[in-house]
């Protein structure tokens, strides 16, 4: 998918391979043990995203919408419980937009983001399931919305050679 910000989830958005550029756009995963490469830990404990989405309060109550739904087909399954308390315990804001017990559902969307070397990123998104991975694996890619969009991602790669990161 390079040059373009791409990523691979499970339901319950454990982090399972994604390309540089998704790690850029992001806000980098350094740090981070492997147990914790989760889009909600990240967004709501690490705050990688911090200051990156632009709308960050109406993306997150969406994520949170999200993953509640993931859940719900997993009400009991240890992993999605440890989670799930584990943000609440550790994220006053996951918590807040937890309590509203909204659903939602991937779809496609426009994004923007604010990256510090490359500006402003208005982006597409995009889901697709992955037949015959883990269950319900997705892989997440963001395409350029505009030219500007596609310049700011020609900045986000490191180079050429860099390699998809399979992390499951």
């Amino acid at each position: 998918m390079r040059p373009f910000p791409a990523y691979v989830v499970n339901g319950r958005w454990d982090l399972l391979a994604h390309n540089p550029e998704a790690e850029e756009i992001l806000g980098g995963f350094a740090g981070v043990p492997r147990e914790r490469l989760n889009i909600m830990w990240l967004a709501f404990v690490e705050r990688t995203l911090d200051g990156r989405v632009v709308e960050f309060d109406a993306e997150s109550a969406r994520h949170v919408a999200l993953f509640r739904a993931g859940m719900a087909d997993h009400p009991d399954h240890p992993a999605w419980k440890r989670l799930r308390d584990d943000l609440l315990a550790a994220s006053p804001l996951f918590r807040e937009y937890w309590d509203r017990y909204e659903v939602s559902r991937p779809m496609v969307r426009s994004k923007t983001f604010i990256h510090p070397r490359a500006g402003r990123i208005h982006v597409e998104t995009a889901s697709f399931m992955i037949n015959g991975g883990p269950p319900l694996a997705r892989l997440v890619v963001y395409s350029p919305a505009d030219e500007t969009a596609r310049a700011a991602m020609r900045i986000l790669s490191p180079s050429p050679g860099a390699a998809v990161v399979a992390l499951a």
